[in-house]
């Protein structure tokens, strides 16, 4: 019996969380699966990363018409065995697409939803595409999980495999400053943190003399809602591109604010965190409070509660070395990159 032949069909190549994820799981695959990787949007920094793997590769023009022609081109070179669809316009355009050229397995993936805020619609859309034409969906947390099911997803096709961790970031002396660097690293979208920190010192000016913002991210033009928020405020900050040295990034940031209010709830940027040891307060999501010794926990839409977070850090209670090495250590001891390959294998060979 031959290998099992995977076709990943990814919605974004921006820079992004779950486009990390999907290099670090590509990248662990390619030497014992057969895979190909069609990407809908090839625009973004993470294109030349995929296609440096040494996989075959499908590019698609931008818009809905040329993704479903490159899929359905993809499909019909490719023969897969299995398709895993990755973010949610893959799940829609590539589970319809997969299953009409007889796929048989098919797989979805249940991240961070922001649809479900902004258009319910969509989400009726993905539900649809989950119930036609998928076999499995992963999510990367119970919380992701039970998300999706509350929902409409059907709860017998979940399995739970967490994030990969980016063992290649190294941890740097910090460099000092006369300020606190209070640092996030993601798309500037809402519910990612950025425009709750901004609200919070736009309205305390004692807090907003003590720190400065560091966002690292895709850059323009997705961040250009968040420079121009930034640009009419008196605050501090430096703004810097994904293409920068991440390792190097954390070295100066003080404090690590991982305030997600979405539904995602294994952020690969809080990871990155735990790698570089970096202080962290974090929103109350399920796999944040997993780790351990649990950094602080504070609600990001509750002003007060963030205010007086900040200002214990800013009075000398933040988190010293051994809680970091300590940190870090359970991350990995407890996180191998082998238990969670072997269930993406599983899902992968039916």
């Amino acid at each position: 019996m031959g290998q099992t032949r995977t076709l990943f069909i990814a919605s974004s190549s921006q820079l992004g969380g779950a486009e990390k994820q999907l290099l670090l799981l590509l990248e662990k695959l390619k030497a014992n699966q057969t895979i190909a990787l069609c990407i809908l949007d090839p625009s973004g920094e993470m294109n030349p990363r995929y296609q440096n793997l040494g996989i075959t590769t499908y590019l698609s023009q931008r818009g809905p018409i040329n993704n479903c022609l490159a899929i359905h081109q993809a499909v019909k070179d490719f023969q897969p065995d299995t398709v895993v669809n990755w973010l949610y316009k893959a799940d829609i355009l590539g589970g319809f697409i997969a299953k009409a050229h007889r796929v048989n397995h098919i797989v979805n993936s249940a991240r961070n939803i922001k649809w479900v805020k902004f258009a319910k619609w969509k989400m009726a859309l993905l539900v649809l595409a989950e119930k036609l034409t998928a076999n499995h969906v992963i999510s990367n947390s119970e919380d992701g999980k039970n998300f999706h099911i509350r929902y409409g997803y059907s709860a017998k096709k979940f399995t739970v495999i967490e994030n990969f961790l980016d063992t290649n970031l190294v941890s740097l002396p910090k460099l000092p400053d006369q300020v606190c660097t209070i640092g996030i690293a993601s798309r500037a979208t809402e519910g990612k943190g950025h425009f709750e920190v901004i609200n919070l010192l736009e309205g305390n000016a004692d807090l907003a003399k003590k720190v400065q913002l560091s966002f690292i991210g895709p850059g323009i033009p997705e961040w250009q809602p968040l420079v121009s928020r930034l640009e009419r405020s008196n605050l501090r900050y430096k703004l810097h591109s994904y293409s920068s040295d991440l390792s190097g990034w954390f070295q100066k940031v003080d404090l690590y604010a991982a305030l997600s209010t979405l539904s995602e709830s294994d952020s690969s940027s809080l990871l990155d965190a735990v790698l570089t040891l970096t202080p962290i307060i974090s929103s109350p999501i399920q796999n944040f409070r997993k780790l351990s010794p649990q950094p602080p926990v504070v609600d990001p839409e509750e002003r007060d509660e963030l205010a007086q977070a900040l200002n214990s850090v800013l009075d000398g209670d933040i988190e010293k070395a051994p809680e970091l090495l300590a940190r870090r250590e359970n991350l990995l001891d407890t996180r191998g990159d082998e238990a969670i390959l072997a269930k993406w294998e599983r899902i992968l060979n039916g």
